[in-house]
């Protein structure tokens, strides 16, 4: 869902220009402002997982992305939808910080290259469903 985020809003652009009145300049900031929280917090969540354990900050991670996503779909302005993406990428960090992590300690020395790459694929499919679910959700929900 982490990556899935990163490029299902790509397509919902010009429609949230039209529905904030804003121009596309300042529209785009609701993709760069996830980009941004998600790269600036991968490196400092997974020292803060190396310390307290990754299987915590994962499920907490799970809990702040679900809050995001519902502050996203609620949000009545443009301001409330930049924080709630923030909000969405500052979970979405603490999953991919601690993915890896939990994979290469529950997965056997045999089989670990096999499941890292599982979650690697399913990175770049979570990447390239997300504008086909956006364009979907936007045409059939509006």
């Amino acid at each position: 869902m982490a990556a899935l985020n990163v490029s299902i809003i790509n397509i919902a652009l010009p429609v949230l220009k039209k529905q904030f009145h804003v121009r596309m300049h300042i529209i785009e900031w609701v993709s760069l402002v996830y980009l941004l929280t998600l790269a600036g917090l991968i490196v400092p969540f997974g020292r803060v997982a190396d310390m307290f354990g990754p299987r915590w900050m994962y499920a907490f991670g799970f809990t702040v992305f679900m809050i995001g996503s519902l502050m996203c779909g609620l949000a009545p302005t443009l301001t409330f939808l930049l924080v709630s993406r923030v909000v969405q990428a500052i979970g979405a960090a603490m999953l991919q910080a601690n993915s890896v992590a939990i994979i290469t300690a529950a997965a056997p020395a045999s089989d670990r290259g096999k499941a890292i790459g599982f979650q690697a694929s399913a990175q770049g499919i979570g990447l390239s469903l997300g504008p086909v679910i956006g364009g979907a959700l936007i045409s059939f929900l509006n």
